[in-house]
């Protein structure tokens, strides 16, 4: 409660690395210093930790010197805890990606790479960087080529999934590589269509 915090330092309810980062960051202020959003861990009065984000305002004594803060803090605990369940997440997809001996990618709505798995270095001779920024369709064999973006075009106007699409594709020393590729549209919050992922 307010009454058992009061006459308390905030420093006395920090695990000690916090404490010490906050007392330094206090020292940085200047007496009319703006608090931007600074992030330090509590110990809640239950003891599980929890993460506060501040923002603020010191204000000076009458020496002029740093006197005090005003500031506004929130709980970001679950948000914190959200990004590095993310962090996670992505790391394990990112692992089973690049050992997986298949080819995965991301297209935009125009069929632009977005993402190449290291794979394609194997696969079709171009490294991710070769490809990032170009249309899967500058790959795509001469003879497939009509036929490749018109399942594309069609798949991507009505939402649909690629399936066991077979074509050539150039590979970077001149021979062609027959694939066959699988492929689901992926969304945006207000599901409108953003592209592809396929492998």
């Amino acid at each position: 409660t307010p009454e058992e915090l009061l006459g308390k330092s905030s420093l006395s309810l920090m695990p000690p690395e916090d404490s010490a980062k906050w007392m330094a960051q206090l020292r940085s202020y200047s007496a009319n210093g703006i608090i931007a959003f600074e992030t330090h861990a509590f110990i809640h009065k239950d003891g599980h930790r929890i993460v506060l984000e501040t923002n603020g305002k010191a204000y000076p004594g009458t020496d002029g010197l740093l006197a005090g803060l005003h500031g506004v803090s929130r709980d970001i605990t679950e948000r914190i805890q959200n990004e590095a369940a993310l962090r996670t997440s992505e790391e394990r997809f990112r692992n089973l990606v690049e050992t997986t001996s298949d080819w995965i990618w991301e297209t935009d709505t125009t069929a632009t790479f977005t993402y190449l798995s290291p794979q394609s270095s194997d696969l079709i001779g171009y490294a991710p960087d070769d490809l990032l920024g170009k249309s899967f369709h500058s790959i795509v064999s001469e003879r497939d080529a009509n036929r490749v973006v018109l399942v594309f075009k069609r798949s991507m106007a009505a939402g649909l999934p690629i399936h066991s699409l077979i074509n050539s594709i150039n590979h970077r020393t001149g021979r062609t590589v027959a694939i066959e590729t699988r492929a689901v549209p992926f969304y945006d919050k207000e599901w409108n269509i953003q592209g592809y992922r396929g492998i």
